[in-house]
């Protein structure tokens, strides 16, 4: 997100002038979307901590840190993985998913 993108940012949603020139923006809008979706109570405003961590980096880029999958998500991404290896023919299986066959 350039600086302008980050300016808009706390109210994304209401610019949507710039959501239908900005790819970027359209997706981040959907994701909050999304997630406001999911969630019953509000979203607190995470924006002027995140445009302080920006405006303090020489490259305008911050790594935000995502916390650890817990032991189900590992468990289903683990089945996912081993429900083709199990299949006779793992090739057709991913055909039929795919809609390919």
């Amino acid at each position: 997100m350039d600086r302008t993108c980050l300016d808009i940012a706390s109210d994304l949603l209401r610019h949507a002038d710039h959501l239908a020139t900005c790819a970027s923006c359209r997706a981040t809008a959907d994701a909050v979307a999304l997630v406001a979706a999911s969630r019953g109570d509000p979203a607190p405003d995470l924006w002027p901590r995140l445009r302080a961590r920006i405006a303090a980096t020489e490259t305008g880029h911050v790594h935000l840190r995502f916390p650890a999958i817990g032991w189900r998500a590992a468990a289903a991404i683990a089945t996912v993985a081993a429900v083709p290896l199990l299949a006779p023919e793992p090739a057709r299986l991913l055909a039929v998913f795919l809609g390919m066959v």
